[in-house]
């Protein structure tokens, strides 16, 4: 459906500009929603090498983790986000984030 055409068209962009990170951080959302978790894990792994202290990045990395139902290395990515200085932005949606991992912990 929609989720696979949407991958199809971030493969695309991809394609056609290789170092579109944006476009590749949105493929990790897409990936893991299709259940590419390996794909998705490469793509993050690249990201991280590239941009380790980028507050976005884990924060992407800490929601894909959550949604897998791994709660604790999503808490880590989450509590590493709030070390990062992150913009007021990502430090209220890693805020909501972090409350709902410690709901259920």
């Amino acid at each position: 459906g929609d989720i696979n055409r949407a991958a199809g068209a971030w493969d695309e962009a991809l394609k056609a500009d290789s170092k579109r990170d944006d476009v590749r951080l949105r493929l990790t959302l897409v990936y893991d929603r299709l259940h590419r978790s390996p794909e998705a894990d490469r793509l993050f792994r690249e990201l991280i090498a590239s941009y380790p202290l980028s507050p976005l990045v884990h924060y992407f990395k800490a929601l894909v983790l959550l949604d897998r139902g791994e709660r604790a290395a999503a808490r880590s990515e989450a509590l590493r986000v709030q070390q990062l200085a992150p913009t007021e932005l990502v430090a209220h949606f890693n805020d909501l984030l972090i409350a709902e991992l410690r709901k259920h912990s």
